[in-house]
């Protein structure tokens, strides 16, 4: 067995998120990853996981905690490192096809379906964590985990599939060649190998809860974290989850509350809104793109990347290096 802590343990084909999401950091992550590199903390901390980019291709820490508040994302991470075999399985099984999409499509935007299956994931959740039961706990865990894992897949075939990875889209992304590769691009998206997430998440806890529950608990821990917060986009509707100003409001609260001997990483969209409400903290400006409507229709933007007043604390072999200290907002 591989181990992922080595840097050079995980292939690079594989170091990447199998759940594709809109806002995904997919042209931002090298500069945000490259960053967190250097950085020497033996925690790790993401309240909005979504697609898991910057965790997947960052450095594994020694302990890591990421949280998403949609069911379904947590849900889809949670099996992917429990039961890495079985999620293989049912992916290869699934009947990956026009009508699977449009009937998840119908599922997920019933609002008293979709009800349902939140408290169903959030009930199996519980009642495969729960082993104080020890009559009934291994039936009730085996139909517990077939829960888990038939709604982890349904929702990595919609989310993969669905156009910019958006949930609420219902155009179908059907496959075509990438002109550079002369690969099937979606093929490789939805058909991906999904075992090897197992052995990255080995020391992850995957967590469903809101953002500020997951800062008060990670504030819990000894101060030697590294905090990256990736939020919905501010006036962004296509989120399955409201996230009005209020919610900006509360995180602005939390970053507060993170101590000096820890540091985090704060990425948005550049909004004026942003830039007054975290005024207090360091702001740049970063580039990068987007595409839509398929290859080589590219949009350049400009994001936010926030961070505390104070520096990081870095690796041995970055301090006193001025071309590797220069990454970091002063």
């Amino acid at each position: 067995m591989m181990d992922p802590y080595r840097n050079d343990a995980i292939p690079e084909y594989i170091n990447k998120p199998a759940l594709v999401r809109m806002g995904g950091k997919k042209y931002l992550s090298e500069l945000i990853v490259s960053r967190i590199n250097k950085m020497d903390y033996s925690m790790y901390i993401e309240p909005f996981i979504g697609g898991g980019r910057i965790y997947f291709e960052k450095d594994p820490n020694f302990v890591e905690i990421i949280n998403d508040a949609e069911e379904r994302i947590a849900n889809f991470h949670y099996c992917s490192k429990n039961f890495p075999e079985e999620m293989q399985q049912a992916q290869e099984t699934l009947i990956k096809d026009e009508t699977l999409f449009f009937r998840l499509y119908d599922k997920y935007h019933d609002s008293k379906r979709l009800q349902w299956v939140r408290e169903e994931i959030r009930c199996a959740w519980e009642r495969w964590e729960n082993i104080s039961d020890l009559i009934n706990t291994p039936k009730f865990r085996e139909e517990a985990k077939e829960i888990l894992i038939g709604h982890a897949i349904e929702f990595y075939f919609y989310s993969n599939m669905a156009f910019r990875g958006s949930l609420k889209a219902r155009t179908m992304t059907y496959p075509e060649n990438d002109p550079e590769t002369e690969t099937n691009r979606i093929r490789w998206r939805v058909f991906r190998p999904l075992m090897w997430a197992a052995e990255r998440m080995r020391r992850t806890t995957v967590l469903n809860k809101d953002f500020t529950e997951v800062i008060k608990l990670g504030l819990k821990y000894n101060h030697n974290r590294i905090w990256y917060f990736d939020p919905p986009y501010y006036g962004t509707e296509s989120y399955e989850i409201e996230f009005p100003y209020e919610r900006y409001v509360a995180l602005r609260d939390g970053l507060r509350e993170i101590p000096t001997s820890d540091y985090w990483m704060f990425s948005i969209n550049n909004v004026e809104e942003m830039r007054q409400l975290y005024a207090e903290f360091n702001i740049e400006e970063v580039q990068t793109f987007y595409t839509t409507g398929g290859t080589g229709q590219r949009k350049d933007i400009t994001e936010l990347l926030i961070t505390p007043k104070w520096k990081p604390k870095l690796k041995s072999k970055v301090k006193g290096n001025s071309a590797l200290e220069s990454f970091f907002v002063k």
